[in-house]
Order: structure tokens, then C-alpha cells, then sequence
């Protein structure tokens, strides 16, 4: 027996459940969504993966997942439940009743927030992972370059699952996210005031004189049923816009907040190389699912592979594909359901929007803050540098 066995075993219930029949083995070349199977009482026998009938209303992407869990070779099943997991989960964020944000479903160069949820893709395991390390650690580092999308991964993805009770089911946490900016011992207090009922005069001089007390206080207020979770964003902040006596105060704060604590934990997210770049299949998620949450498609399968492929030239090459994919939304016609390969062409790509967004916020400078821009260089194919 082998984990593969039980993902098969697990397929047979879920492909009655979706025909009514078990399913009989047929040849390769009937291996079509579209072939009903023959129906049978006894097991699988033959050579060959089942075929499946789709039923009104029947999600394709489901049944792909059961005809996955029913391969004749084992090396062709998940390699996991856990695998499995993953993919019924990413159905369920696609599908399920996340509240979806009104407008462009792509957000382009700006962050994502937990408003925004419903439209994160392509980091599932990061997030999983995370979740893991929170609920061992009281301190998890994250790490990552700027294309990485620590604050998105952590605002849209690990956030709102915190306060859904993801980490740990049937407890209660509180999360609380702050930038430390120029301030990062006011900002801490600001954050963490409300939580103590206390002004935030007396936290910063709490903090100066004994930040001990404060650490202590948290997790008496916070103990293993009541949880807290503090999400220190842009950690960098502190010790690049902070003068040194402020910077050298907040570290000390913090390495009061997450000493090992039932309640209390602390998630930093910091530029570095331990976040890494999305898997190609996260990075098809994050093009194609947006656009498929509002029953949209892309052209062809070449179309979507070439999009892929091209977000491996270099850092920042996703989030300047998602840049161009927003654009060409804003100018989509709803009666049209499919996003074409010429459509963004006739955009000049990523470049093309780039340029037109930058003159368009040039143009839109007052002549007195306008002076301090330098004019825009054009490329020799008129695009603006």
C-alpha cells in the first residue's frame, strides 16, 4: 500500500458520487471528459484510466482532479494528500463564496489586501507553509525579494485565513499589522495600544523605560486560547528611515514581543532571497484565475504558456505581466469573454502600458511639481523611458 493507493481508493466514492457508477476501465483512446462511462457493479478491472460523464452543472476542474486520483499508473496520481489537499482547496478559493472586490480582478502593480483574497493565486504553499511554521514558532521571518509579494502573501493569503480560524480551529486571534516607517516605536504603540487600553504616550514610555513590562502584559492578555498575531510589514523601515536611538528602542521591543509565548506570536516580512520565485504552476494561477473568477478566459493554451514563460525574464517580470493584464481589463467589453493574444498587442504589451501609464502621470504633474520631473526618453518604438 502506498499513498497513491489511497488516493485511488479515495477516487472510486468521489467518481460514484459524481455518475452514479463506478467506473469501468476503457481504453486510451476513450479517454475523453465527454465519454460516458459503461456502467458497472464490480470493480475496476482493465487496463486503461476511466473516463467520466459530466453531468449539468459539474465542475470540469473537479472531475480532472477525480480522473488524477483513478490513473492506471501511480506515478501519474498526486504524489500526496497533501497534493490533493492543495488542489481541492485552490477549487474551493476559485468556486467557494469568498467575497469577490468589484472591479479590475488583476491588481497590477499595487499590493494585495485581505479584501482582496479572493483574487490571490499562485502561493498556496507559501501560505500553507507559514501557517505551519505559526503554529511552532512564536517568531516567523519572511523573506523575499521585490517581486516577491511578501506583504500580498501576507495580507490576502495568511491574514485572512489567521482570522478564519486556519491556524488553529475553534481558537480566537487577534491579528494586528503595522509598518514601523520613520516612527517605528510610535507605530508599534499605535498598533498595540488599543489591544492593552492604554494611551500610546504611556506605551512608548513603557517601551523606553521597560519594554519587558509590555511583553509581559501581551501575554497576560493574550494567553493560549486568546491569541495574538503581530505582522511587523517592510520590516527594513526601521533601520533605514529611523533614527539609530528609535531603531535600537523598537528592536529591543520586539525581542520582548516574541519571546516563546502560548498567545502571543510575531511575523516579519523583510527584503532577502528566502522567499522564493513563484512555481510556473503559481504563476499561471496568478494570470488565468482572476480573469476565471469573472468567467473569463484566455484564448488558448499557447497564449496562457507564452504569458508563463515570459514572467522568467528576470525579477519584477510577474508583477509588470499583471500591470499589462490590468490595463487591458480596464478596457475590456463584458460582452467579450476571452482575452485575446492581439488585445494586448495592440496595448504594445507591457511596455505599452507602462509608457501610457507613465504619461499619463507625468501629464497629470501641476507645472510647479512637473519642473522636478525630468521629460520622458522614448525607445525606438516611441515608448516612453
Amino acid at each position: 500500500m502506498s499513498p497513491q493507493s489511497d488516493l485511488y481508493s479515495l477516487g472510486l466514492p468521489l467518481y460514484e458520487l459524481c455518475t452514479g457508477n463506478l467506473p469501468r476501465r476503457s481504453s486510451p483512446k476513450a479517454l475523453s471528459p465527454s465519454t460516458p462511462p459503461e456502467p458497472s457493479t464490480g470493480s475496476p478491472a482493465s487496463e486503461g484510466a476511466p473516463s467520466i460523464a459530466f453531468k449539468p452543472g459539474m465542475n470540469p476542474d473537479f472531475a480532472a482532479i477525480v480522473l488524477r486520483c483513478l490513473a492506471p499508473s501511480p506515478a501519474e496520481r498526486f504524489a500526496s494528500a497533501g497534493l490533493l489537499a492543495e488542489a481541492l482547496e485552490r477549487l474551493e478559493q476559485i468556486f467557494g463564496p469568498a467575497p469577490l472586490t468589484v472591479g479590475n480582478p488583476y491588481r497590477g502593480l499595487e499590493p494585495f489586501e485581505s479584501e482582496h483574497r479572493a483574487l490571490f493565486f499562485g502561493r498556496d504553499a507559501d501560505v500553507r507553509a507559514v501557517l505551519e511554521r505559526l503554529r511552532r514558532q512564536s517568531l516567523v521571518l519572511i523573506a523575499g525579494d521585490l517581486s516577491a509579494s511578501k506583504s500580498s502573501l501576507c495580507r490576502a493569503g495568511v491574514l485572512p485565513r489567521v482570522a478564519a480560524q486556519a491556524l488553529d480551529e475553534g481558537r480566537e486571534i487577534a491579528t494586528v499589522t503595522l509598518g514601523p516607517g520613520a516612527r517605528p516605536l510610535q507605530s508599534l504603540a499605535a498598533a498595540l495600544a488599543p489591544l492593552l487600553g492604554c494611551k500610546e504616550s504611556e506605551l512608548v514610555t513603557a517601551f523606553a523605560d521597560s519594554p519587558a513590562s509590555v511583553g509581559q502584559a501581551l501575554r497576560e492578555a493574550y494567553p493560549g486560547p486568546r491569541g495574538l498575531l503581530l505582522f511587523v510589514d517592510q520590516l527594513e523601515e526601521f533601520s533605514t528611515l529611523a533614527k539609530p536611538s528609535q531603531a535600537a528602542r523598537f528592536a529591543t521591543a520586539l525581542g520582548e514581543l516574541v519571546l516563546p509565548s502560548a498567545g502571543v506570536s510575531v511575523r516579519l516580512a523583510v527584503p532577502g532571497d528566502f522567499l522564493g520565485p513563484m512555481s510556473s504552476e503559481g504563476v499561471r494561477k496568478a494570470i488565468t484565475d482572476p480573469a476565471r473568477n469573472r468567467g473569463v478566459a484566455f484564448e488558448s493554451e499557447e497564449f496562457i504558456q507564452t504569458l508563463v514563460a515570459s514572467t522568467a525574464h528576470g525579477a519584477g517580470s510577474l508583477p509588470l505581466r499583471q500591470f499589462a493584464l490590468a490595463e487591458r481589463w480596464a478596457r475590456h467589453n463584458p460582452a467579450q469573454g476571452t482575452i485575446t493574444w492581439a488585445s494586448l498587442e495592440q496595448m504594445g504589451g507591457v511596455a505599452g502600458a507602462l509608457s501610457r501609464h507613465a504619461d499619463g502621470v507625468l501629464a497629470g504633474l501641476d507645472p510647479a511639481g512637473g519642473a522636478a520631473a525630468p521629460p520622458p526618453t522614448r525607445d525606438g518604438g516611441g515608448h516612453a523611458r
